[in-house]
């Protein structure tokens, strides 16, 4: 239906949006891969006191968790794995299911785009000895 809803009166299947974030990468671990790197970020989750659904169980009372939305931020933490490899400077990683919420079921969740910044170091200097 066009409010969102079948006609049985369940939530159409809705994907949720896509997030993004940075992350940096030492050079070594940028050019040869095989390490990980730890990414904090926000999502938008069903609200976990109203369950998604913006009043307080059983009552009219606008939830004040989430502001009646349904929706709540949530920080999430992952460990993202430099493929064996490396990336290239700029390159975006995607982490299928890591994203906003989808609806009705997780399977749904949207993705986590990494874009990866590899730190480039100067060579060493010569140094010279008198």
């Amino acid at each position: 239906g066009l409010d969102g809803k079948k006609q049985d009166g369940e939530e159409e299947p809705r994907r949720g949006s896509d997030v993004r974030a940075n992350a940096t990468v030492g050079f070594v671990d940028g050019i040869l891969g095989n390490a990980s790197v730890d990414v904090s970020f926000e999502r938008k989750v069903k609200c976990a006191k109203c369950k998604g659904e913006g009043r307080l169980p059983r009552t009219v009372i606008k939830c004040p968790a989430c502001d009646g939305t349904g929706i709540a931020a949530e920080e999430k933490a992952v460990t993202v794995t430099i493929p064996d490899g490396g990336v290239r400077h700029n390159q975006m990683l995607r982490l299928k299911g890591q994203g906003d919420s989808g609806v009705p079921s997780p399977a749904n969740d949207g993705d986590l785009l990494v874009t990866l910044c590899v730190l480039y170091q100067d060579e060493p200097k010569e140094t010279t000895r008198d």
